[in-house]
């Protein structure tokens, strides 16, 4: 049991940190310090009221324009990762192997859950409950198709295994 637990929490997180780099090499994250002004400070205290006017301007353009970067890197991210997390769910849900299914399965809820953080303040209630749902309905499915199985023959192959070696001699 220890051995499956440490496997499929190995296929968890190797498949979600696959899946994210995979993602970030398809559409790279905005850099915060492509959008800042060189030496800020240093040309902030060394301008004239007018010059510092200029700056803050400046500055809160560039933030502005990091900030919609980040929202369409976000977009993106979401776009890529979540249907690779409901392939894996539903792959997880398909195959016979429970350490393997459940690693993906676990590998799919992390990667839902880092492009959740990335997108939700931008996400609109209706696809927040749509896709909650989703995810809720495939993990009861997979519960009942998973688990049922395993907690009905907990510690029967052993038993099955020691029955065996007692009728061999």
């Amino acid at each position: 049991m220890g051995r499956s637990f440490v496997i499929a929490l190995g296929i968890a997180l190797s498949f979600a940190g696959m899946m994210y780099f995979m993602a970030r090499a398809l559409s790279p994250e905005p850099v915060w310090e492509a959008y800042q002004i060189a030496n800020y400070s240093v040309r902030y205290g060394e301008a004239d009221r007018a010059g510092r006017r200029a700056l803050a301007a400046e500055r809160a353009q560039r933030n502005r324009a990091y900030l919609e970067a980040r929202k369409a890197w976000s977009r993106q991210y979401f776009i890529i990762t979540v249907p690779l997390a409901f392939l894996a769910m539903l792959v997880g849900g398909i195959i016979r192997q429970n350490t393997a299914a459940s690693g993906l399965v676990a590998g799919a809820l992390v990667l839902l859950v880092t492009a959740y953080v990335q997108y939700w303040n931008t996400l609109s209630a209706g696809l927040k409950a749509s896709v909650l749902a989703l995810v809720l309905a495939m993990l009861v499915v997979f519960s009942y198709r998973k688990l049922e199985g395993i907690f009905d023959n907990w510690g029967g192959d052993r038993r099955k295994r020691h029955a065996d070696r007692r009728h061999k001699r």
